[in-house]
């Protein structure tokens, strides 16, 4: 899709993953490398390793990174409210208690409101 109509760039990534796919077979099942594999599509051993390690599911800790907060902004993350609330919502007065506030109103603008207000701002 992404070639211009030229096979040849197709064909040589699919050569590279399929050589990669039995170079990790050996390496998973214990067997000595067959470093002809990555020689034969242009690559090396440990090239395709890494080729692999990008490609494959990553481990646990590597698919879940959750940010964490600055415990000086620990009282603000209190004040944030649900975005899915709506302004007759009962639970908008005070969502996490009577005590916690307010509810910070977030603004979100689809591409397409914000590409005419860009335009109607460059008309005038």
């Amino acid at each position: 899709m992404f070639t211009a109509g030229d096979v040849e760039v197709v064909r040589s990534v699919l050569q590279k993953l399929a050589a990669m796919r039995s170079y990790m077979r050996d390496v998973t099942l214990g067997r000595p490398r067959q470093e002809e594999l990555p020689t034969a599509v242009g690559m090396t051993g440990e090239a395709m390793e890494q080729m692999y390690r990008l490609l494959a599911i990553a481990k646990y800790n590597d698919r879940y990174v959750i940010p964490t907060a600055h415990k000086e902004q620990a009282h603000n993350l209190e004040e944030m409210g649900c975005s899915v609330n709506f302004d007759d919502d009962p639970s908008a007065q005070a969502p996490f208690g009577e005590s916690s506030g307010r509810v910070v109103p977030v603004a979100v603008e689809s591409f397409a409101a914000a590409k005419a207000r860009r335009e109607q701002a460059e008309r005038g």
